[in-house]
């Protein structure tokens, strides 16, 4: 009898323990969209030009920003890196979709730039309008 007790003691300790895990886990998704952000400033701050104007008076807590943009804590952070991390290949396919992100939005960026600097040399290649010849040829 007491044996079962225990073990219906320790079935319900471990599917207690199991759910406050999975509650804790952040979804794959939105792991995902953390990631990026992390990696975005993380060339932010290797930007001299930037560093000073995201004004980051902790670096040991760079990163909180993003934790809270996402609604998550440092700890569920660290122990969903730690969960995804014990299965190689779903960390790997996590980080191809980071990378697949930061790529899309680096070509994005570039494109963008690359219209506006089309659009510029267009303006700057129009000759202006001499309105001077045509007001003197009219006298």
């Amino acid at each position: 009898m007491n044996h079962k007790i225990i073990a219906l003691i320790l079935l319900v300790f471990v599917m207690a323990s199991t759910s406050c895990q999975d509650k804790e886990k952040i979804p794959r998704e939105e792991m995902v969209s953390i990631l990026v952000d992390i990696h975005l400033l993380d060339g932010a701050i290797q930007k001299d030009r930037y560093r000073q104007e995201l004004e980051i008076p902790d670096t040991l807590n760079v990163y909180g920003y993003v934790f809270d943009k996402h609604g998550y804590s440092r700890a569920q952070f660290d122990s969903t890196m730690n969960y995804y991390s014990r299965d190689p290949r779903r960390f790997e396919r996590i980080y191809q979709d980071v990378m697949a992100r930061l790529n899309r939005m680096e070509t994005r960026a570039r494109e963008k730039k690359e219209a506006l600097r089309q659009e510029e040399d267009s303006t700057k290649s129009k000759k202006p309008i001499d309105t001077t010849k045509k007001a003197n040829s009219d006298t």
